[in-house]
């Protein structure tokens, strides 16, 4: 679910003019895919590739500068420039990376990127690394791909007619396909009670998710 195109352009605009984002980030909207999908920054990347090597990488962001070229030898390439919260990569994509992903470089765009820490192609040493991307998706596609089902964990103690009527309100207002289940806590007893909610499938959406952080003592995981 991506902002509004306006409230995104307000936002740039609001960087170019004082260099930084005060009112917002653009990629406020992608809190659920950050925090579940994503195991890396451009912070991490930049400063801590030894650590990384080998791992498997997956960060969002959003591209800043998008551009194709042509080598001296007349091969089209790609330069993808992308930044989150933290800091900001530059990757260059040369020829089936290029032709696989070339329609990501588009400036504006919310990426959700997957790849390795891997030597080189000419490496002289150990050392000589590099981010190799190996999957790009949009960030607005990774939640219906990847999010299968929410489960809500509710302290029993707090729940009474008015916590449920409210519970069952943002999921009326949210049917989707992903499976709602519902853990009670009793942490006096150390119980743990798991349903499966028959009545409702829910859209995990921004609004969905705003709705039920308004409960209180309540936590989200997303499978």
């Amino acid at each position: 679910v991506c902002e509004p195109w306006s409230s995104v352009y307000a936002l740039n605009q609001e960087k170019e003019m004082v260099g930084v984002y005060i009112s917002g980030h653009p990629l406020d909207d992608f809190k659920l895919e950050i925090d579940n999908f994503c195991n890396a920054t451009f912070d991490q990347l930049n400063s801590n590739s030894e650590d990384l090597k080998g791992k498997e990488i997956a960060f969002a962001g959003i591209v800043s500068e998008a551009a194709e070229r042509m080598s001296k030898k007349g091969n089209h390439f790609g330069i993808l420039s992308v930044e989150d919260y933290s800091d900001a990569g530059k990757f260059f994509l040369f020829g089936d990376t290029y032709l696989k992903f070339r329609r990501f470089l588009v400036e504006g765009a919310f990426l959700f990127i997957k790849g390795k820490i891997e030597p080189k192609r000419f490496a002289k040493s150990k050392d000589d690394v590099e981010f190799k991307i190996h999957k790009i998706e949009l960030l607005g596609d990774v939640r219906d791909k990847l999010v299968k089902s929410v489960t809500v964990h509710l302290k029993s103690d707090l729940i009474d007619d008015d916590y449920i009527q409210k519970l069952i309100e943002v999921c009326q207002k949210n049917v989707g396909d992903c499976l709602l289940r519902l853990v009670l806590v009793d942490e006096k007893e150390n119980i743990f009670l798991e349903l499966a909610s028959s009545s409702y499938r829910v859209n995990v959406t921004n609004e969905f998710i705003n709705g039920l952080r308004v409960l209180p003592e309540l936590e989200m995981k997303f499978n």
